[in-house]
Order: C-alpha cells, then sequence, then structure tokens
C-alpha cells in the first residue's frame, strides 16, 4: 500500500499519460480516421447479427472517450491526494472545453 502513496510516481504516470491524450485529443482531424471504414464493417457485421442499431459510431466515440479519461481521473485522484473531487473533475471538462474551440473540431460539429 506504500505505492499508493507515492504521490511523485503517479504524477509522472499521469504527465506520461498526458502527452499521448493531449496528442488524440487536440489531433487536428480524427485519429480514427484511417480505420473509420473498418469500424463502419464491424459495426454494420454486429447490427447484422444482433447488436442493436444505437451501438454506432458516435456511441462507440462516447465509450473510447470514457476508457481514455476514466483512468486519467483514477491516477489524478492518485497524483493529488488532497485536491477535492471537482478539481479533478474540472481537468476532463476542461480538455473537452478546449476541445470544442479548437479550430476544426470534428466531434462537435458532427461527421
Amino acid at each position: 500500500m506504500k505505492q499508493l502513496e507515492n504521490y511523485r510516481l503517479w504524477r509522472m504516470v499521469l504527465i506520461a499519460m498526458l502527452v499521448p491524450l493531449a496528442l488524440i485529443a487536440f489531433w487536428p482531424s480524427p485519429v480514427d480516421q484511417p480505420v473509420q471504414g473498418h469500424l463502419a464493417a464491424v459495426l454494420n457485421f454486429l447490427h447484422r447479427h444482433g447488436i442493436p442499431a444505437w451501438v454506432n459510431y458516435k456511441f462507440v466515440e462516447a465509450s473510447a472517450n470514457v476508457a481514455l479519461f476514466v483512468p486519467v481521473g483514477v491516477l489524478s485522484s492518485l497524483a493529488f491526494p488532497n485536491w477535492p473531487w471537482w478539481k479533478i473533475g474540472g481537468f476532463g471538462f476542461l480538455i473537452e472545453y478546449l476541445k470544442v474551440w479548437r479550430p476544426l473540431d470534428i466531434s462537435f460539429r458532427g461527421h
């Protein structure tokens, strides 16, 4: 349990995670653009085999956002244990807010 109290370690891990996350979040085009055709094919296959229609591109995109940001939230709470929850949650909100106002935000304008 002593490892969980090593704030410096968790801060370094958090920084190491934030670099690729920032590249993904602020990339000028959708990072899934090279595989969109494959993703559409997989979704079509799944729909033909009984997966509900609400499991669509937007659902996959939202799930990917959750999968990216939940670990960041957990690491943030380990790295900054004295911060209140709203400061840690505010960090995720800030990233999403900045994404909306970047010049080519594809997800906000709908693609």
